[in-house]
């Protein structure tokens, strides 16, 4: 797991893709929209689904507790990044265990007399444990005091889940599709396609940014957690996983098999354009991004360039570190780089280590996917004067999530990820929620962010010819 100052930043990995990191971001259902619409559209909830667990068909993984219902609550009313009333939990609550009830076809009458006060868990599992398994009754109260956060990045992860998300996150090579997915913070439940990786399955197949992936092997991926639909779209090398997507002006969602390959992919990509200009494609911040950035810059001081290009459209983030290490090439050392603020107002202030390309022309494209540690870099080079946004306004994701294992009387551990702060750009300005605007606005569809074909792609056109007049 990570070490030092990324224990405070567990699960800054806010962005994934399938064969490596798990992503929380966005899914836009209707590419192309303004991003408000889109957020309009998608301000929907999802009951969670307990029948398979009712049934027996699927296991917890653990049993939870009394105490692990406190310690949870406790760590909630600690650290969530707002403050959240013990009304607010215990209401949470009861909501989902009424919606337990209701999918379990059991009355709901003998709840509204079970008392509110202090910990209910129990007189709950007393009435009902005869009817649902106490650990499901259990379970659902513990996703009752999440579910009351009103945050999506904030869950419970089921130890089959955890497991996973801590092999995604350890690095390395692993066998997939080859694809970049985010998941909206509104709705958590359709996943779209950022980016398929040139070379992959995924590629192959004709995937396109802006599908959404409305199923995994005919399962909905519809109120499901990003880590969890990850781990099921993985899986052994020859194995194939069948897709059902949603594309733009396609009437009816199709399915398409892809079989899964060993996968490895280099975070960063450089290419060398006319006029002198260096182009560098930034797909996700990951653990040796800052060494694969540094050389891509190397490469094309090599060949002459003049200006740079760093293009962080539709990529959704990556670790903190990471990003840091992406803004230190370009800004003086000791610059600051991003403020970290918990619940109680404590700023963290992140630095630049300094770099060598501090005075190069340079432009920085985004887009309505860019997200997280895109947000960051955004923001690290606007507020430093030291990069112009082009593109479309960002698109919001600036919190931190925590992850804290969590033990029940047996089983493996599960996790409470919990988000414990915010981001601000060096100027002071909140990122969540609202993302950052480009100092040059250009609109275009998000699958038309592609090097490959330039010509389709006004921002990247609006770049070169920005940067024209730099060199």
């Amino acid at each position: 797991m990570l070490k030092s100052r990324r224990k405070l930043l567990v699960l800054l990995m806010v962005a994934a893709f399938v064969m490596a990191f798990t992503l929380q971001a966005f899914a836009a259902a209707k590419v192309g929209f303004s991003q408000d619409d889109i957020r309009k559209e998608l301000k929907k909830k999802y009951d969670y689904d307990y029948k398979p667990y009712i049934k027996g068909t699927k296991k917890l993984g653990f049993d939870p507790d009394k105490q692990l219902f406190q310690r949870i609550y406790y760590t909630i009313s600690l650290k969530f990044v707002r403050p959240i009333t013990n009304k607010d939990l215990i209401d949470g609550v009861f909501k989902e265990v009424g919606k337990l009830l209701k999918q379990a076809n059991v009355s709901t009458t003998a709840l509204s007399e079970i008392s509110h006060e202090g910990n209910p868990m129990d007189a709950i599992v007393k009435v009902y444990g005869t009817k649902i398994s106490p650990n499901i009754i259990r379970f659902a109260c513990i996703r009752g005091m999440m579910e009351a956060l009103d945050d999506p990045h904030s869950i419970l992860m089921l130890p089959d889940d955890y497991s996973k998300m801590k092999e995604s996150m350890s690095g390395g090579n692993f066998s997939g599709i080859g694809v970049f997915i985010m998941s909206d913070p509104d709705n958590f439940n359709w996943l779209t396609v950022s980016e398929p990786i040139e070379g992959t399955p995924a590629y192959d197949a004709g995937l396109q940014p802006g599908d959404i992936i409305i199923a995994v092997d005919g399962k909905t991926t519809k109120d499901e957690p990003i880590d969890l639909t990850v781990s099921r779209i993985r899986g052994p090398e020859g194995t194939k996983v069948k897709l059902t997507v949603k594309r733009k002006g396609v009437a009816k969602p199709f399915t398409v098999a892809i079989v899964r390959r060993f996968i490895h992919v280099s975070s960063v990509k450089a290419d060398m354009l006319k006029d002198k200009i260096g182009y560098i494609k930034l797909r996700v911040y990951g653990e040796s991004t800052g060494d694969e950035m540094g050389k891509a810059l190397a490469e094309l001081q090599a060949k002459g360039a003049k200006a740079i290009i760093l293009d962080v459209r539709n990529n959704s983030g990556g670790l903190i570190d990471a990003a840091q290490d992406v803004c230190s090439k370009f800004l003086t050392s000791n610059t600051p780089i991003v403020s970290v603020v918990n619940r109680a107002d404590s700023k963290r202030v992140m630095r630049s280590t300094g770099g060598s390309f501090t005075n190069i022309p340079m432009v920085l494209m985004v887009n309505e996917l860019s997200a997280s540690a895109s947000e960051i870099t955004a923001g690290a080079l606007k507020d430093n004067n030291r990069a112009t946004l082009i593109g479309a306004r960002t698109f919001g994701k600036g919190s931190v999530q925590e992850l804290t294992p969590i033990y029940g009387n047996s089983g493996q551990p599960a996790a409470l990820k919990l988000t414990i702060a915010l981001f601000y750009t060096p100027k002071g300005t909140k990122i969540d929620g609202q993302g950052l605007n480009p100092d040059i606005a250009v609109p275009q569809d998000v699958r038309d962010a592609n090097i490959k074909t330039p010509a389709k792609d006004k921002q990247l056109q609006k770049a070169i010819q920005f940067l024209k007049t730099k060199i």
